[in-house]
């Protein structure tokens, strides 16, 4: 006979099913241990540069999010907040000490108040219907393709300077 417990799979994703089996250790009495915190920052941590970056911190919003069930939206302003609460001298990168001391000592449920932190100010229903859109300023094109006529004239100079008419 099988026993059933909290940290049974959430979604078929590791590290979703990781961070809902920590939710269920935040709970107990025993809190968010140092050997959990390692575990989930070295999950994290792509790069081996022993800090984490905002593509990383990122990825473990989302897993948050979807471990809480909440709709997979992680807004900019959402990551520079959690990084502010976190991070005490970079705000793009987050150190082990930094992930620890957050995690295991200032925190009693450090993944719910990630959970507040992503979500302060949002509600499920307008995280739901969230779209991102991005608006990248580019760089202004003398003489754009749609501005010269179809048939130029093309003049010489001196000494190969060219004028268009």
């Amino acid at each position: 006979m099988s026993q059933s417990t909290s940290s049974e799979a959430v979604s078929g994703n590791p590290s979703v099913d990781f961070i809902a089996s920590l939710v269920a250790a935040e709970s107990s009495a025993h809190g968010f241990t140092e050997e959990n915190a390692q575990k989930l920052f070295e999950f994290y941590c792509i790069e081996k540069s022993e800090a984490l970056q905002p593509p990383d911190v990122r990825k473990l919003l989302f897993d948050v999010l979807e471990a809480f069930k909440w709709p997979l939206v992680v807004p900019d302003e959402c990551l520079d907040v959690v990084f502010e609460e976190i991070s005490i001298s970079d705000k793009n990168s987050m150190t082990w000490v930094e992930f620890k001391s957050f995690f295991v000592f200032l925190q009693d449920k450090p993944l719910h108040t990630l959970l507040q932190l992503v979500t302060k100010g949002i509600s499920r229903e307008e995280l739901s219907v969230a779209r991102l859109i991005a608006i990248d300023p580019i760089e202004s094109i003398e003489n754009p393709s749609f501005e010269r006529p179809l048939f130029q004239h093309v003049t010489k100079k001196k000494k190969k300077e060219y004028t268009y008419t």
